[in-house]
């Protein structure tokens, strides 16, 4: 019954997201102070940078977004997001769809799979680092769009669902 739920509610197009004020409440900075994984200064640094997200949220997805210098000064935005209800992330397309929402479709934006020497994994929650550089281009992956948009067997013998356009 829940997997037949999650397929209805997965294929209804994706509502807007709308900012939302992030909880600045004292008791909810302590909160993080007391769960950060390091203590003292370095606790500090993971309340400073709530404090300085943006905050949006629709039917399914809260996103917070804040802008960072990578290393080598690329301008970024890291978009931290999870699923209202706390469920896993099971759908490439979500994540699609909110990049282009939050920050546009003509950006490009990656997910890390780190070495396990730097691995945070502490909740349902997914991370994607966004381009902001106008005209920046990945130096690797697809330069050309190709989708499926049928429900059909491809030629490889796979298969795709209908393509949902967000609201």
């Amino acid at each position: 019954m829940a997997s037949r739920h999650r397929r209805r509610t997965m294929q209804r197009p994706m509502e807007p997201f709308i900012e939302v004020a992030p909880n600045n409440s004292e008791e909810y900075l302590n909160r993080i102070r007391k769960h950060a994984i390091v203590s003292g200064e370095r606790a500090e640094t993971y309340v400073q940078a709530h404090l300085e997200q943006r905050m949006f949220r629709n039917d399914r997805y809260a996103v917070s977004i804040r802008g960072i210098i990578a290393d080598d000064g690329t301008k970024m935005a890291h978009l931290s997001i999870k699923r209202i209800d706390r469920a896993v992330i099971d759908d490439w397309r979500d994540l699609q769809t909110i990049k282009n929402m939050i920050v546009g479709p003509e950006r490009d934006a990656v997910q890390i799979f780190p070495r396990e020497s730097h691995l945070v994994d502490t909740s349902n929650q997914y991370h994607l680092w966004v381009f902001i550089d106008d005209g920046y281009v990945l130096p690797f992956g697809f330069k050309e769009r190709y989708i499926s948009d049928t429900n059909e067997t491809t030629f490889q013998g796979t298969r795709q669902r209908r393509f949902v356009k967000a609201e």
